[in-house]
């Protein structure tokens, strides 16, 4: 079967899906791109992965964020909004309309029994995400140096994966758990 050039297949896709292009890649990207490379050039020239994120939106974002406008609106941004920790800042009218969107999605979800993260699977009891959200969250946690279970502090040094406060509780939690159990037997 004869694909055309632009064809990418979905396997490549789901290979790189986690793909984040760094601060670094999306300067030399817009430079690249302002010499008037083309964009089957760019991917060439820094080896890029295929499918990550369309080179085209990291352009436009990058254009967007050195004019100092919002991704989204368009809208000029304030000093306070330019220092966010987002590659790509927005302002405050499209944060509150994203958060507002994204809890809606997660309550529409929660509504039908599904995980409020992904959507596809039936959250663990007593939880709001699946199994595998949960433990994706976690481990992203853990990677950055923070709790596994706030991920508000960093992990002791006591500890595996919990802070100071959370293995505390944990202790705790334990310690009165199997003074019930030996109370009852």
């Amino acid at each position: 079967m004869n694909r055309p050039s632009w064809y990418v297949d979905q396997n490549q896709i789901r290979q790189v899906q986690n793909h984040r292009w760094t601060p670094q890649e999306i300067k030399q990207i817009y430079a690249l791109r302002i010499a008037g490379y083309s964009i089957k050039t760019i991917i060439e020239k820094m080896r890029l992965p295929v499918g990550a994120v369309p080179l085209y939106n990291v352009i436009r974002m990058m254009r967007k964020r050195l004019q100092g406008k919002c991704l989204q609106c368009g809208e000029k941004l304030t000093e306070e909004e330019l220092l966010q920790e987002s590659s790509f800042p927005r302002c405050g009218k499209c944060l509150k309309k994203n958060l507002e969107m994204k809890r809606e999605i997660r309550l529409k979800y929660q509504r039908k029994g599904l995980c409020a993260v992904c959507g596809k699977r039936a959250p663990i009891i007593g939880k709001m995400a699946c199994k595998q959200c949960l433990s994706f969250s976690h481990r992203n946690r853990y990677v950055r140096g923070l709790c596994g279970k706030c991920g508000e502090r960093p992990i002791s040094p006591n500890s595996i994966a919990l802070c100071t406060h959370c293995l505390k509780e944990n202790r705790e939690y334990t310690s009165a758990y199997r003074e019930k159990m030996y109370a009852n037997s």
